[in-house]
């Protein structure tokens, strides 16, 4: 299980592709071939 803390993306797998975004949990199974696009939004300090 992943908690997403900041920014969004996509998980690609042979079942299609899952959006994720702030706040979301994401749960692969460890048998499920996946890739990961991240989109990171920067925040200036």
């Amino acid at each position: 299980m992943i908690f997403i803390h900041e920014g969004s993306g996509l998980v690609k797998t042979m079942y299609g592709e899952l959006p994720f975004e702030y706040g979301d949990y994401v749960v692969i199974r460890v048998a499920l071939s996946t890739r990961s696009n991240l989109i990171r939004k920067t925040t200036d300090y």
